[in-house]
């Protein structure tokens, strides 16, 4: 009965497709913007985490890949240390290295 009078809500509202759409755009956003999978998993209502995986696992991938990108870009961007050894060019990942006195 509810998918008739969606059906004819769309139909009104000069939209194409079916409301099943909502709930995946819904799902989708969540993940995009971040939301644990096992929690958007409760907010629609999914019997289990696995479900909500099988269904929605690339919107997570592709999210980690972003990242993953932008965690590299970042090492990219880091100041390399001058052949000389100058004070105050090492980065983090590098120890300075002290000179023996004589």
């Amino acid at each position: 009965m509810w998918r008739k009078a969606y059906a004819k809500l769309f139909k009104l509202a000069g939209v194409q497709g079916h409301c099943h759409q909502f709930r995946h755009t819904y799902a989708t956003r969540l993940l995009r913007a971040g939301v644990s999978l096992d929690t958007a998993s409760i907010m629609l209502a999914h019997s289990s985490m696995e479900i909500t995986q099988k269904h929605y696992a690339a919107w997570t991938r592709e999210r980690r890949k972003k990242i993953e990108a932008a965690i590299r870009k970042t090492w990219k961007a880091q100041p390399k240390r001058s052949k000389g050894g100058k004070r105050g060019t090492h980065t983090a990942h590098e120890p300075r290295r002290h000179r023996k006195s004589a």
